[in-house]
């Protein structure tokens, strides 16, 4: 003999199988905070939600390359402030020594002070890279390109920021100056993949030509500090670029997280809500289950 449900019973279970789904979803989102989890949710947010994703790692990978070149920039303007600080001394103890006589033996002895504080410009020239890149020429080989990407795109598309090299060269007329000894006393050497050196020629302090070698090196020095704080205004306004197109892209990155967000995560309040009223109905629901199994129940001790 067959043993059916009665229309009551039915009704209870399902909605107690009904309300255990809603509860189960319901503690799945509050687990994972998300209202989509995966495409079975809701597909079409799903993937679009994952593209959003997608695009916002690219994005902030970019950033990391932006960093690296935001560092370099800022490593060659701190060298180049210093780099100008040291050569304003060397100037000052020139003005120093011009102010002797012309024949005074200390003139000797500022001038090797002189050179070791240019020696200082130099090193610091040579050691102005950071993490691998640098933006100065110190000697006849061009630094490698340092470019920073700004954009997801290839090809013409692309869009990138190209660092311009810092010519730091001492005994070049291109460079940042071109000390030679016969016309002022220092005397700049430069030897591949080495700092370049200073020398002090001894002839500052030469009856009826001391005081003309001391002008022109003054005068040369001027010069330089010219070159270099041009040098420092170009790669401000490198590492302005650089910082303008990070904050452009920090909040591009939030804007496509964000609406990823949108699409996929839960409201915490709401689902908690949610959940505590399911249960109130499950509870309810078990109860309607209760009443129709006694109800049935009744009726068969009627026979």
């Amino acid at each position: 003999m067959s043993i059916s449900l009665s229309t009551g019973m039915k009704t209870a279970l399902y909605s107690i199988g009904d309300v255990q789904a809603g509860i189960d979803q319901a503690n799945k989102r509050l687990a994972t905070g998300k209202k989509v989890n995966d495409a079975i949710d809701n597909a079409r947010s799903y993937f679009t939600a994952q593209n959003f994703y997608k695009e916002g790692r690219d994005y902030s990978n970019l950033l990391d390359s932006m960093d690296n070149g935001l560092r370099v920039v800022q490593r060659t303007n701190s060298a180049l402030d210093s780099m100008r600080k040291l050569l304003e001394s060397a100037q000052a103890l020139a003005r120093g020594a011009r102010n002797l006589g012309e024949t005074d033996v200390n003139r000797d002895i500022i001038g090797a002070q002189v050179a070791e504080q240019l020696n200082q410009v130099a090193r610091i020239a040579y050691d102005g890279s950071f993490n691998g890149s640098t933006l100065f020429q110190t000697d006849a080989t061009v630094p490698a390109s340092t470019v920073v990407v700004t954009n997801v795109s290839t090809g013409a598309a692309q869009t990138k920021i190209t660092l311009v090299p810092v010519d730091a060269r001492f005994n070049s007329a291109a460079g940042f100056a071109n000390f030679a000894t016969a016309t002022d006393g220092i005397l700049a050497t430069t030897t591949a993949g080495q700092a370049q050196t200073f020398t002090y020629g001894g002839n500052w302090d030469t009856a009826g030509t001391g005081n003309g070698i001391l002008d022109t090196f003054i005068s040369n020095v001027t010069a330089t500090l010219v070159r270099v704080q041009t040098a420092a205004s170009n790669v401000s306004v490198q590492a302005s670029a650089i910082q303008i197109r990070q904050d452009y892209t920090k909040a591009y990155v939030r804007n496509v997280n964000g609406a990823a967000d949108y699409l996929t995560l839960a409201d915490i309040n709401e689902e908690g809500a949610n959940l505590s009223a399911l249960q109130t109905k499950q509870q309810l629901a078990v109860q309607a289950l209760s009443l129709a199994s006694r109800s049935d129940q009744a009726i068969l001790r009627l026979f």
